[in-house]
């Protein structure tokens, strides 16, 4: 039968479990989020540039 200080370390034992996957989480969520920010700004500077080499091939015709 387990002591009083056994379920004590046990539930501390959960919630720092729980605690853990939910840091895990935001820092997922918050480094994923800034990832895709970056990655929509890169795609947004390399589509602008296509489109300003474009533009200036047609303007040297």
């Amino acid at each position: 039968m387990e002591t009083e200080r056994e379920k004590e370390e046990k539930a501390l034992l959960e919630k720092l479990t729980l605690l853990a996957k939910m840091r895990k989480q935001h820092e997922w969520i918050v480094f994923g989020q800034q990832e895709a920010e970056d990655e929509e700004e890169a795609e947004t500077k390399i589509d602008s540039e296509a489109s300003d080499s474009t533009t200036g091939e047609l303007e040297d015709e």
